[in-house]
C-alpha cells in the first residue's frame, strides 16, 4: 500500500540508508584490516581471504533464501511493510554479534603480529588527513588494483541481476529464477572452499588471475549461444560464478601487497585504509549494474508488461554476453602490464 506521507517516507529511508550503510562501510573497513594483521605467510592470506568469501558467498546465499521465508513467516503477525523493517533489525543485530565475536577472537593481533612478526613501525594505524593523501597519492597500484577487482565484482553483482530478466524475456521460464540463484550461490561458496583447500598449490596467485579472467570472459561470450538452450545457459553461468569463487580470494592479496609496498614508500601503515578499499569495486559494479541493466532494456525498447519481442531477447543476450566479458578482460591487461607489485618486489 502506498504510505499516508510518500516523501516523509522517502526521506526518512533514505537517511537511514546512508547513515546505515556509512557505520557497515567503517566496520567493513575494520574487520576486513584483520586479515592483513593475523596472516603471516602467503598460505596464511589464502586461507583467511578464502575463508571470508566462503562466508560472503553463503551469507549472500542465505540472505537470498531466507528473506522471502521470514516475511512469510511474519505475515500472520505483522503487516507486510512492517515485517521488512523488522527483518532488518534481525540482521542487522546478528551483524553486530558476529563482528564483535570476530574483533575479540582477533584481539592482540595488532601488537602480536604487526610490531613483532613483521618487524615494522608499531604505531597505531591512525592516519591524519595528510597521511591518508600521501598514502593514496603515492601510490599509483591502489587504482590500478581496484579496476582490477572490478573483474570479479561485476560478475558476482550484475550478472544476477540480469539473469532474473533473462530467465523472464529470454528463455519465458521465470521460475527457474530460484533455481539459478542456489545454483550459482553454491558455484561461488564452492570456489571460494576450492581456495581454502587447495590454494597453498597455486604458486602464483598473479599468474592464476591471468588465467582465470581470460576463462571468465570466454565463458560469457559462450553465454550467447546458449540462448536457447536453458540448461546449457545455467551451466555456464555455474562455471563462471564457480571461477569466480576463487577469484576473489586472490583478488585481496594485491590489496595486502599494497599495504606493504604504501609502508615501504610513505613510512605509514595504511593498512586499515587501503584494505577498505576493497569496498570501492563493490559500489562501482553496484552503479555499473544499473547503467547496464537500464542500457540493455532502453537498447530494445523494453516496455513492462509487453510480450517479449526477438530485439528485446537479442539485446538482453549481448548485454549479458559480450558487455560483461570486457571487465575481465580489462582486469587481465591491468593486471599483465600495469600492475608492477610483483611477488619478488614485495
Amino acid at each position: 500500500s502506498v504510505p499516508e506521507h510518500p516523501i516523509l517516507s522517502a526521506v526518512i529511508i533514505s537517511i537511514g540508508y546512508i547513515m546505515g550503510i556509512s557505520a557497515w562501510n567503517f566496520a567493513f573497513a575494520a574487520n576486513i584490516s584483520l586479515t592483513n594483521l593475523l596472516a603471516k605467510t602467503q598460505k596464511d592470506r589464502n586461507i583467511y581471504n578464502s575463508q571470508r568469501m566462503m562466508g560472503s558467498n553463503l551469507g549472500r546465499l542465505m540472505g537470498n533464501y531466507l528473506t522471502p521465508v521470514i516475511v512469510a513467516f511474519l505475515r500472520p503477525m505483522l503487516r507486510e511493510r512492517a515485517s521488512y523493517p523488522v527483518l532488518v533489525l534481525v540482521a542487522g543485530i546478528f551483524y553486530i554479534a558476529t563482528e564483535q565475536l570476530h574483533f575479540k577472537l582477533a584481539n592482540g593481533a595488532e601488537e602480536t603480529y604487526t610490531a613483532h612478526e613483521y618487524n615494522v613501525n608499531d604505531s597505531e594505524d591512525s592516519l591524519n588527513f595528510k597521511e591518508i593523501f600521501k598514502s593514496l597519492s603515492t601510490n599509483s597500484q591502489l587504482l590500478v588494483t581496484v579496476l582490477i577487482d572490478l573483474s570479479s565484482n561485476m560478475a558476482a553483482l550484475a550478472l544476477p541481476s540480469l539473469a532474473v530478466y533473462y530467465y523472464k524475456y529470454v528463455f519465458e521460464a521465470p521460475q527457474m529464477v530460484s533455481v539459478h540463484m542456489l545454483a550459482i550461490g553454491l558455484a561461488g561458496f564452492a570456489g571460494s572452499t576450492f581456495v581454502r583447500l587447495f590454494g597453498k598449490n597455486v604458486k602464483s596467485y598473479r599468474n592464476y588471475l591471468l588465467c582465470i579472467y581470460l576463462v571468465i570472459s570466454l565463458f560469457l561470450i559462450c553465454t550467447k549461444f546458449a540462448s536457447k538452450n536453458i540448461y546449457a545457459f545455467l551451466a555456464l553461468n555455474v562455471l563462471i560464478h564457480a571461477l569466480t569463487g576463487t577469484t576473489q580470494p586472490f583478488e585481496m592479496n594485491l590489496y595486502q601487497d599494497n599495504v606493504i609496498y604504501s609502508e615501504w614508500k610513505t613510512g605509514v601503515n595504511a593498512n586499515s585504509l587501503i584494505m577498505g578499499l576493497g569496498e570501492l569495486p563493490v559500489r562501482i559494479a553496484s552503479i555499473l549494474k544499473g547503467l547496464l541493466l537500464s542500457f540493455a532494456l532502453a537498447s530494445a525498447g523494453y516496455a513492462a508488461g509487453a510480450q517479449p519481442t526477438e530485439a528485446l531477447k537479442n539485446a538482453l543476450a549481448n548485454a549479458y554476453a559480450f558487455i560483461p566479458a570486457c571487465i575481465p578482460v580489462i582486469g587481465f591487461i591491468l593486471l599483465k602490464f600495469a600492475y608492477k607489485l610483483t611477488p619478488e618486489k614485495i
